[in-house]
């Protein structure tokens, strides 16, 4: 990693850590400060943005080959949905508690484990792969957003706050989660099978990632069916979303699979 992305990627850590305690100093002072947090937090958005644009621009593939690439532009994922949710709905802002200590932690476990292949084999230079990369990126971005709903559906129901729309919120961002992963799937076959002929081979992490759609698919029925909603349905859009980390960083490191760069 170059001493250009370090400093971007520690500015955004500093950044995020501003937004963070102006996020705390509203809720457990209770003193008003205004959009500070959300413009903190975006400032530090955007020293992460310059620093994957840089990492692109100088080893001259995107962030999908080793852990330095793959982690950071996850964490892009998702801080650029919770921004967007929060410039839609101001009201969630309350996430950065949760949402801007993780990003920190990952943009710091980046830069402590850089030192890793930048070059990249032949078979990861294909349409399908470019595809199969956006999509996890969306499914990753849709499944934080709906466990952050879900989180802030708990945290404000009990306060006898009014959050049926948080809940709706929840399930739409349960519904895109599902979409991702079954296009993520897909495409992920498709490039499998251009590069070694299969679409399927039973991968650990493939192996998983199936299990967490079909998880996201029995959200849903359960929503639809049964009436799964409120406190059931973010507990279980919580679940879901720690199922999909175990499935995308944790198999890695039990598992022999071909996503070792995950590692």
């Amino acid at each position: 990693m170059s001493k250009v992305e370090v400093i971007f990627y520690w500015l955004a850590v500093l950044l995020y850590a501003g937004s963070l305690f102006m996020s705390a100093v509203k809720i457990i002072w209770k003193k008003e400060q205004g959009r500070l947090d959300l413009y903190l937090a975006t400032a530090g958005f955007l020293a992460h943005t310059a620093a994957l644009l840089y990492r692109w621009y100088r080893v001259g593939h995107g962030p999908y080959v080793d852990f330095a690439e793959v982690v950071p532009a996850d964490a892009w994922a998702g801080m650029a949905g919770f921004l967007w949710l929060c410039y839609y709905k101001p009201r969630f802002r309350t996430l950065l508690l949760f949402v801007a200590p993780a990003t920190m932690l990952a943009l710091g476990a980046a830069v402590l484990n850089s030192d890793q292949m930048e070059s990249i084999p032949l078979t990861y230079r294909s349409f399908w792969l470019y595809l199969h990369v956006l999509f996890a990126k969306l499914a990753y971005g849709s499944a934080l957003l709906a466990a952050g709903t879900g989180a802030y559906y708990l945290l404000h129901k009990r306060k006898g706050n009014n959050v049926a729309e948080v809940d709706d919120l929840t399930y739409r961002f349960l519904a895109l989660a599902f979409l991702m992963l079954a296009i993520m799937m897909i495409t992920g076959a498709l490039w499998a099978n251009q590069s070694w002929g299969r679409y399927w081979a039973w991968d650990p992490v493939e192996t998983w990632a199936m299990i967490s759609w079909l998880i996201y698919g029995l959200v849903l029925h359960l929503r639809f069916t049964y009436g799964w909603r409120g406190e059931k349905a973010a507990w279980l859009a919580i679940g879901a979303f720690v199922l999909i980390i175990f499935a995308y960083f944790g198999v890695p490191y039990i598992y022999q699979s071909i996503h070792e760069h995950l590692k």
